[in-house]
Formats: C-alpha cells, structure tokens, sequence
C-alpha cells in the first residue's frame, strides 16, 4: 500500500478483519470503505471482492470480519 489511508485499490481506510488463504491469498474488511479487499501474494494493489456494487446490488456498511466456509463460501460480518 502506499500508508496513506484512503479509498483506492491500494489503500485502506480502517482495515479490522484480515484473513489469509492457504494460497497467500490475503482478505481484508476494509471497514470505512464499505469493502472486502483481495490481495494477492507479493501486489500491493488490491481487487474489490465484495462492497461498492459488487456483485452487483450488494453494498457494506462497516464489514469487521470475514471467513470462509469448507466450500470457499465468503461470510461477511
């Protein structure tokens, strides 16, 4: 990231929830952005996965924490 908070694909604002796959995958609820980031091992630039319209119609207010079930369920709270 760029240590600045904010709202762009390599920033954060508030980032509570941190999960890490076994893949390095790295997911992050990123609160004040009403968002779930994906980071991929070794970028710095993240893919929103969930929040601001997507999938589409889906929106966030202050996600904390995130999971996965045994079938790669994503569980937003």
């Amino acid at each position: 990231g760029t240590g600045v908070a904010g709202s762009r694909p390599n920033q954060l604002q508030w980032p509570w929830g941190i999960l890490v796959t076994v893949d390095h995958d790295m997911y992050v609820a990123d609160s004040n952005n009403n968002r779930v980031q994906k980071f991929r091992v070794g970028n710095s630039v993240g893919v929103t996965v969930a929040g601001r319209g997507i999938p589409t119609g889906l929106s966030l207010t202050i996600p904390t924490d995130i999971a996965f079930d045994g079938n790669s369920n994503l569980y937003i709270a």
